[in-house]
């Protein structure tokens, strides 16, 4: 090779979103010029498309809770109740729920979940309210887990 020879190397990568499930067959054909003449080489590829899994399916029976007045330092005689039902294909885990904000302190909340919840299985969130202070209060409740490794709120 002379030393005005030259090599060019690329790196191409190539991705794509498969429009269907199954075994999918294509070629990535490269044109290139060699002393004047076009040549070309086939790259031959193959690849097996998967369906996606179904997403997790939470769902909680009710998107906010109204308490009705209550005197201040003294508890609602029945908490008010959430039902979190997990209807997706993988269970639930690291289940966390708190109340959070300004005035956490002026609820408090139980729940039945443990640190799983099974696929096709609910739990109970019981929240109670005993207020601080005789102002609007307001506070938000707050359910993390994980699924198949990745942390949701």
């Amino acid at each position: 090779m002379s030393s005005t020879a030259r090599r060019a190397y690329e790196t191409e990568q190539l991705y794509g979103e498969p429009s269907t499930s199954g075994k999918l067959t294509a070629s990535l054909d490269i044109t290139y010029i060699v002393s004047g003449s076009p040549q070309t080489q086939f790259v031959a590829l193959t690849g097996t498309a998967a369906e996606p899994g179904p997403p997790e399916t939470v769902t909680l029976s009710a998107g906010g809770l109204t308490f009705e007045p209550q005197k201040e330092g003294t508890t609602s005689p029945a908490g008010k109740t959430i039902t979190l039902t997990n209807s997706g294909t993988t269970a639930l885990t690291g289940m966390d729920v708190v109340v959070s904000g300004t005035n956490a302190k002026s609820f408090i909340q139980k729940n039945s979940c443990g640190t799983t919840v099974e696929t096709g299985k609910n739990c109970v969130l019981t929240v109670g309210f005993s207020p601080l202070s005789t102002a609007r209060i307001t506070a938000t409740l707050n359910v993390t887990y994980s699924v198949n490794g990745t942390k949701k709120t």
